[in-house]
């Protein structure tokens, strides 16, 4: 706590001038949520929020999440204790559970997966952008050794952004700068206490380890703000990477609402290489709906193939996207696969469909509504209905199609402007998880 030996040494509390520059990217956001676990980290950043929020005419309404994992029997107590603190800074306070068996192997990553899935659902179903996240300077050295034990190339080791997409929400990491004694000595400044997790000292867990050799000597500290800084400089070159590959897309990519692509291979040719490969990782993660980015050397096979030698036949597969060319262009198309995927919204609801896109339904729409792609079953009579804009597509573009069905009746195509009764315009929300 901060409190060992006879006269330590505090680092100074957090001013109201700094909350309000590491904050201020959220003014004139209608509503945020933060995740607070109870953890002096997370304890701080609610404090700093409901600080700058009351202090600041033009900031949002402010939710705070907690959730609970079901995996120690104080758990449920301490979200309730995070419910009290939330509480008495007038601010609204939700614990979201995570329901059903267990797993017993992995349990840190799944849990995190669960967390990630039970506050960004909560998130898009209350309409609420931004997700904030209370990682800080240490959690961003650890995440950068453990990285760099694995062998991470540039993006890796860049650490975690301070702003991300998840599940059709941003994320946004606001300390990620900032010492976690800091945080610490900035509660204990207000005298606020927090809750020590017993599982943030279990050394089964690969972070607890990493984190173990970080503190082990008195440079500790010193290696921490060392690696975070890293992080932090090798961002710059990363960001001034996707500038440029920003351009390269305007120039080479045109990009559908429908969750496909086509690409011009002449306007890729003279491109440099690193350009290329970061486009075409856009572009097979973005369609293909994948998690984790596709291995370089695959994405150099393809570059080569699509790029240089792309003839009337092409037809690769990569990571749950195709690439062929048709119409004399190279087009980006979702596998087949995907007319096996369904999500079914309930009035009120949201879902992740396909791993690519987040769909909703507000509480007025008053019957169970499924998503799937069109697949070939459906796809020649829609494109024979509706025409339009569908026949230019290629059949392998149009099966992909996100389709909003009733008792297996179409309803809504968001894509070709479809909304029988007006569905569409009275209820569907669709938009991708994975912006190009």
């Amino acid at each position: 706590m901060l409190t060992h030996g006879t006269t330590p040494v505090l680092p100074e509390p957090i001013a109201a001038a700094e909350a309000h520059e590491l904050l201020a990217c959220l003014k004139g956001q209608d509503h945020i949520a933060i995740a607070v676990s109870g953890g002096a980290d997370s304890i701080c950043l609610m404090h700093l929020a409901a600080r700058w929020a009351a202090e600041e005419p033009d900031s949002p309404a402010i939710s705070i999440l907690t959730v609970d994992h079901g995996l120690r029997p104080e758990a449920g107590n301490e979200a309730r204790k995070v419910g009290e603190w939330a509480g008495a800074l007038g601010l609204p306070h939700q614990i979201l559970r995570w329901e059903g068996d267990k797993p017993e192997r992995d349990v840190q990553a799944k849990a995190r997966a669960a967390r990630y899935q039970l506050m960004c659902g909560w998130c898009r179903d209350q309409g609420v952008p931004y997700l904030l996240l209370a990682h800080h300077q240490r959690d961003q050295a650890e995440t950068v050794l453990m990285r760099l034990e694995r062998g991470s190339g540039l993006d890796g080791l860049c650490g975690m952004s301070e702003h991300s997409w998840r599940e059709g929400v941003r994320l946004f990491r606001p300390l990620l700068k900032m010492s976690p004694q800091r945080l610490k000595a900035h509660l204990l400044s207000i005298g606020h206490d927090w809750i020590e997790d017993p599982s943030n000292d279990d050394l089964r867990y690969e972070r607890v380890q990493v984190r173990a050799r970080l503190t082990a000597n008195a440079g500790g500290r010193k290696t921490e703000a060392a690696l975070a800084r890293t992080a932090s400089e090798l961002n710059i070159l990363r960001n001034q990477l996707e500038c440029l590959t920003d351009e390269l897309m305007a120039r080479a990519v045109i990009a559908s609402s429908g969750g496909f692509c086509h690409l011009d291979p002449e306007a890729f040719q003279q491109a440099p290489e690193e350009l290329i490969i970061r486009a075409l990782r856009r572009v097979i993660m973005a369609i293909g709906g994948g998690a984790f980015p596709p291995k370089r050397n695959r994405l150099e096979r393809i570059a080569g193939h699509v790029i240089q030698n792309a003839g009337p036949g092409l037809t690769l597969t990569l990571a749950g996207c195709r690439l062929l060319r048709r119409q004399g262009r190279v087009w980006a198309v979702r596998e087949q696969r995907s007319s096996l995927c369904e999500a079914i919204l309930r009035p009120g609801k949201s879902a992740i469909f396909d791993n690519r896109f987040a769909v909703r339904v507000p509480p007025d729409c008053k019957e169970q509504v499924q998503v799937r792609a069109l697949g070939a079953h459906d796809w020649p009579a829609v494109r024979r209905k509706l025409g339009g804009i569908l026949e230019s597509l290629p059949a392998a573009a149009g099966q992909s199609l996100p389709g909003f069905y009733r008792n297996d009746e179409l309803i809504a195509l968001p894509f070709a402007g479809f909304g029988r009764d007006d569905f569409q315009a009275r209820f569907i929300q669709i938009w991708r998880l994975k912006p190009f």
